[in-house]
C-alpha cells in the first residue's frame, strides 16, 4: 500500500512591510518653506499698503525724488524745480501733502518768478544727517538775496529725503470781507504757497491795498509779514464814502421837525419843561464843523476792512419856537445836538451810515 501524504502548510502569516516614516529634515524644511513664503506674502502686502498711503494723500501728489539724493541735493533739486515753475516736480520734495493747493501750480511759480525769478542757487551740505536734519540754502529772488533753513528728514522705508517745511502758509485773515488775489489768483483767509514772490491785490469795489503789497517767501517757516500793508478806499470809494455821509448830513440839518435823524432828533419836552415846537426848528452846523464834513477822513478799521469809520464832526446850532409857561418864544436850544462820528458798512455792497 503506498504511503500518500498531503503537503504541508504553515499557520504563521508572511510578514508586512510597515511604512518608512518621514525625517526631522524634511518637515522642518516644510515648516521653513512655508514661512518664508509667508513672510513674501506679508512683504507685498505691507508695500502695496505704504505705497497707497503715499499715493492717496492728494491727487497729483507723488513725494519722493531719487531714492540716491541726499539732503543738500532734495533741497537744491526743489529749489531748481521752483526755478523752472515745475510745480509737479517741486511737490516730490515735500514730506507733508498740501490741503491747499490753488497756488501751488506751475503758473502760480510762473507768475512769482516773473516778479522775482530765483536763481543763484547755492547749498550747503549739512555735516550731521542721520535721520534729520537742517539743509541751508541761499539764493536770489530777483536783485534780492535769501538765506533760508529747510528741515529735511529721511524715510527710510522709502530711501529718501523729504523736507518737512517746503509749504508756507499765509494768513489773510485780517483782510476778512475783502475778495483777494495773489498773482492774480483768488485766495481765501489762509492760502499755502512755495517759496516765491507774491503780490497781494483786491477785486472789491472802492477798496484798495496800499504800502508792501509785494510778499516774498523763502521757506516754510518764514512767515510773509503783513505788517506794512494796508487797506484804503479807492478814489471812487473815497468820493462814495464822503457823499453817504455828507447827503445824509445835510437832508438831517434841513430838516425843521423834532425828528431830524444823524443823532439831530430834538426831545418833546427839554429838561426844563419847555416844548420846542415842531416844524418851526433850524438847525446848522458850525464853521469847523462843516470844514470837518467838507474833507472828512476814513478810517478803516482793523480786521473789518469793510467797516469805515469818519472824525467827529461838530457841535449843532438849533433855533426855533418854544412854548414855555403857556406862552410861545424864540430862540436858541442850549445844550443842542451835535453831529457825531460817521459809520459806513461797505459789507452789504451798498454803503449802510450809522451815527455814534
Amino acid at each position: 500500500m503506498s504511503d500518500t501524504s498531503s503537503p504541508s502548510t504553515s499557520s504563521e502569516a508572511a510578514p508586512t512591510a510597515s511604512p518608512k516614516g518621514m525625517s526631522t529634515g524634511a518637515l522642518l524644511g516644510i515648516v521653513g518653506g512655508g514661512i518664508a513664503l509667508l513672510v513674501v506674502v506679508i512683504s507685498v502686502v505691507m508695500a502695496l499698503v505704504i505705497g497707497q498711503s503715499r499715493s492717496s494723500g492728494l491727487a497729483g501728489y507723488s513725494a519722493g525724488g531719487e531714492s540716491n539724493q541726499g539732503p543738500a541735493a532734495v533741497v537744491e533739486a526743489y529749489l531748481q524745480a521752483l526755478a523752472a515753475s515745475d510745480a509737479e516736480k517741486a511737490l516730490e520734495y515735500v514730506q507733508t501733502p498740501p490741503s491747499d493747493t490753488a497756488l501751488l501750480t506751475d503758473d502760480a511759480l510762473a507768475a512769482s518768478n516773473a516778479l522775482a525769478p530765483i536763481s543763484d542757487i547755492s547749498v550747503t551740505e549739512p555735516a550731521d544727517a542721520d535721520f534729520s536734519t537742517e539743509v541751508r540754502a541761499s539764493f536770489t529772488m530777483g536783485a534780492k538775496p535769501v538765506d533760508a533753513v529747510f528741515r529735511v528728514s529721511e524715510y527710510k522705508s522709502e530711501g529718501t529725503w523729504l523736507i518737512d517745511n517746503a509749504i508756507a502758509e499765509v494768513d489773510l485773515s485780517r483782510f476778512d470781507g475783502l475778495d483777494l488775489e495773489l498773482n492774480g489768483e483768488s485766495v481765501g483767509e489762509s492760502t499755502e504757497v512755495f517759496p516765491g514772490t507774491y503780490e497781494l491785490t483786491t477785486t472789491t469795489p472802492n477798496f484798495v491795498l496800499s504800502g508792501a503789497t509785494t510778499l516774498t517767501v523763502s521757506d516754510g517757516y518764514a512767515f510773509p509779514s503783513l505788517s506794512d500793508l494796508d487797506v484804503a478806499l479807492s478814489d471812487e470809494g473815497l468820493a462814495l464814502f464822503r457823499s453817504t455821509v455828507q447827503d445824509a448830513a445835510a437832508a438831517c440839518l434841513a430838516s425843521k421837525s423834532l425828528i431830524a435823524g444823524c443823532g439831530l432828533d430834538i426831545p418833546e419836552t427839554l429838561s426844563d419843561g419847555s416844548r420846542p415846537v415842531d416844524g418851526t426848528l433850524t438847525r446848522s452846523l458850525s464853521a469847523e464843523g462843516r470844514a470837518t464834513l467838507d474833507s472828512l477822513e476814513p478810517d478803516i478799521r482793523y480786521g473789518a476792512p469793510l467797516q469805515v469809520r469818519g472824525d467827529y464832526i461838530g457841535v449843532v446850532t438849533v433855533t426855533g419856537e418854544f412854548d414855555v409857561d403857556g406862552g410861545r418864544v424864540s430862540g436858541d436850544l442850549v445844550f443842542g445836538p451835535s453831529l457825531g462820528s460817521p459809520f459806513v458798512d461797505f459789507s452789504s455792497g451798498s454803503p449802510v451810515l450809522t451815527w455814534d
